[in-house]
């Protein structure tokens, strides 16, 4: 069976944050009066899942105020989304979240594996490591939660 596409939206809840989406995504992502499913028309800015992983990240740093939307498939409704199904980062270093699982094999605790990637690996591997942890200890949560 052919998965379906998911189209994500965000919609701004302030003119702040309107602005730093209009710097970022081309003119053409805005929409005016777009029917969600809640039977409110908004305007929402079309991007990928990688935007809203970027914004989501981005949020409190930024002082971002938005909400986002996602659409399934080519006739679906367009929704909003809860936080905790934002799309969320593939894990991209396989030898760190290899050294992860080998740590929680061995009965470390997160902290402690992530020294262990410190110490064997250089700082940037380090960060990156640290990144692919937090990243796997976020998909667990939201696998657990659903």
């Amino acid at each position: 069976m052919k998965k379906k596409q998911t189209t994500w939206y965000i919609f701004t809840n302030d003119s702040y944050t309107n602005e730093v989406i209009s710097r970022e995504l081309p003119e053409e992502n805005a929409y005016n009066e777009v029917l969600c499913s809640d039977k409110i028309r908004r305007m929402l800015w079309q991007c990928d899942d990688s935007f809203v992983i970027k914004m989501d990240k981005n949020k409190e740093q930024k002082n971002l105020d938005f909400t986002v939307f996602k659409k399934d498939g080519k006739d679906g409704d367009i929704k909003e989304v809860a936080q905790k199904f934002y799309p969320v980062a593939k894990i991209s270093k396989p030898k760190e979240a290899r050294a992860y699982k080998a740590g929680k094999d061995m009965g470390l605790s997160l902290i402690e594996t992530i020294h262990l990637l410190y110490q064997n690996n250089t700082a940037k591997n380090y960060i990156s490591g640290l990144v692919d942890v937090l990243i796997i200890e976020r998909n667990k949560r939201i696998s657990t939660e659903k």
